[in-house]
């Protein structure tokens, strides 16, 4: 059986439980992804990543597992 230990990340806007050993993906480099899907496909529409977390032992950024987020204020 697999066990993992979790923390709970929490923001004025959300709270989540990620492994103890995931970092949070700085936001520069979320907003250079962002840059990055829009030149790749200038006519889809890009959502902007407020926050990212991936494993600690991935050797570069958006390497799998990540998981990122996007808030939107509505109603």
């Amino acid at each position: 059986m697999y066990s993992q230990t979790f923390e709970l990340y929490e923001k004025a806007v959300f709270g989540i439980s990620i492994p103890t050993d995931w970092e949070e993906i700085p936001k520069e480099m979320l907003d250079g992804y962002s840059k990055n899907l829009l030149e790749l496909a200038p006519d889809a529409p890009v959502p902007n990543f407020d926050y990212g977390f991936q494993a600690g032992d991935s050797e570069t950024w958006f390497s799998y597992p990540y998981i990122l987020i996007s808030i939107k204020n509505t109603g």
